[in-house]
């Protein structure tokens, strides 16, 4: 099992970028989510993807306290 860091370009680039990586274990920085709460106000791409991410993580913290971790269920490509 391998540790992704995920950073904010990664998130609003691909907003389903964290049920990817499989079997790893991922982590996103509290720095990363205050950006994404910033771009939610923007009515563009990075506003939309950061709504979609923050809608994503809200429903994960319903499973669980995301800072303890939670499992994900990963994307079939």
């Amino acid at each position: 099992m391998k540790t992704f860091v995920l950073d904010t370009n990664v998130l609003i680039h691909d907003p389903e970028a964290i049920f990817t990586f499989k079997d790893n274990k991922i982590i996103i920085p509290m720095a990363v989510i205050e950006e994404l709460d910033n771009f939610k106000r923007l009515n563009d791409e990075r506003g939309r993807s950061a709504r979609l991410i923050a809608r994503d993580l809200d429903a994960l913290g319903q499973t669980g306290k995301l800072h303890e971790g939670v499992a994900l269920k990963t994307a079939e490509y």
